[in-house]
């Protein structure tokens, strides 16, 4: 390591530039704080600043909404920043004291901003990940490595002035590779439009070890191992059986109805036999929260979907039923069994990638025990981060990590 880390959340602020109107200011010494967020299921990053500003910044900018904000953080050792352009969204909770004022400045990425502006009234035909590709770098050109995973899925249809990212997201729930869990998201390190099921399967082992010890303390502030510590975990929900069963998440029944040749097919779903011998993260131990030996009925969730054979030109059939079931279960699952956690802030790392989260049991421990004895089976294991809130505050970079599982490690 080159630079002294001098306290274990430390971060150098290499950058904080506001640019209008062709001139670019440094405007580090007025930014109280920064958060930002980065999320597997919100397109873009957005973010916010605390500004205090004794010196008439917002007058002599002057900030009025669309200024750019360029901003790099790094932590002390890492060669790897967080480096983003924002476009000024709002400006709110302006304060006005005799001697200074403050207020927050709400930021969103510059791509973003980029695709309220924009509208697509065009067909388009081909792969679905081609696709996906060409709107990116046709309609967003975006400066940004884009992570692309390869579809076996096609389609042909028409933006009816769609944004570029209604577009990519139409996209990606109709198209997939080998689970229908597609996202399409920006993380402080790139584009993604991949599946959770692939981003697992690319991750061999976990990107870091956390460990939650609420009694721990060190008089050493610059001791690295305090990274992997963590502060403090939010309530945690794992799953609700009775609001599963409403949303379709255990079983359910698609009806597809075809609006030229009027017939119609159902087509019953049940979850447990579909995720039989697919990838998880604990490899092969699945959640088994409704037992195939318990009552269910498909039709406790029925939904009604509308097909056209041959009424356009080079149609293709989306197959609603090999994918749009496991999909809704899917992403159910992934927005439900998750939890926050507060660690120490690191510029390495980033959503989409997996972690190992050590978690005692609740109770006293009496002789001698060994580690895996000591954590809890239920809350400890891998997990896939799916939101990031960075909060750069007076030298502390902190995150708080939504962390979800797809599996227990029984």
């Amino acid at each position: 390591m080159t630079e002294n880390l001098n306290q274990v959340g430390q971060y150098i602020t290499d950058t904080i530039n506001l640019t209008a109107r062709g001139i670019t200011r440094d405007i580090t010494r007025f930014v109280a704080q920064t958060v930002i967020y980065e999320d597997m299921f919100n397109n873009v990053m957005t973010g916010y600043m605390v500004i205090t500003d004794a010196g008439n910044l917002i007058n002599q900018v002057p900030i009025i909404g669309t200024e750019m904000i360029s901003v790099s953080f790094r932590t002390p050792g890492f060669n790897v920043a967080i480096q983003k352009d924002f476009y000024i969204s709002s400006l709110k909770e302006r304060e006005i004291d005799q001697r200074e004022q403050s207020y927050i400045i709400h930021l969103i990425g510059i791509e973003g901003f980029a695709d309220t502006c924009i509208r697509l009234s065009k067909k388009y035909t081909g792969k679905t990940s081609d696709l996906v590709e060409k709107i990116y770098n046709t309609e967003l050109n975006v400066n940004k490595d884009l992570y692309l995973e390869e579809h076996v899925t096609s389609t042909t249809f028409v933006c009816n002035y769609w944004s570029p990212l209604k577009a990519i997201n139409w996209l990606t729930t109709h198209g997939y590779r080998d689970v229908p869990n597609t996202l399409f998201f920006e993380s402080n390190k790139a584009f993604y439009c991949m599946s959770i099921d692939r981003l697992i399967k690319m991750q061999t082992q976990p990107y870091a070890e956390y460990t939650y010890t609420p009694a721990a303390s060190s008089s050493r502030p610059t001791d690295p191992s305090q990274y992997f510590n963590i502060k403090s975990i939010s309530r945690i929900g794992f799953f609700d059986s009775l609001s599963s069963q409403d949303f379709g998440y255990f079983s359910s029944n698609m009806i597809t109805h075809d609006i030229v040749t009027k017939e119609y097919h159902e087509h019953p779903f049940e979850y447990v036999k579909k995720r039989e011998g697919q990838v998880n993260m604990e490899g092969t131990k699945y959640f088994n929260l409704y037992p195939e030996n318990v009552p269910q009925d498909p039709n406790t969730f029925r939904r009604v979907k509308n097909k056209s054979a041959s009424l356009w030109d080079n149609y293709t059939d989306p197959n609603y039923e090999n994918w749009a079931q496991m999909r809704n279960s899917l992403l159910y699952e992934a927005q439900t069994s998750r939890f926050v956690i507060e660690v120490h802030g690191r510029t390495d790392i980033e959503v989409g990638k997996i972690i190992q989260c050590n978690i005692p049991k609740s109770i006293a421990f009496e002789g001698e025990i060994t580690n895996n004895q000591m954590l809890d089976p239920l809350l400890s294991g891998k997990y896939l981060i799916t939101h990031i809130r960075h909060e750069f505050t007076l030298g502390q970079h902190n995150m708080l990590m939504e962390i979800m599982k797809d599996s227990y490690n029984l």
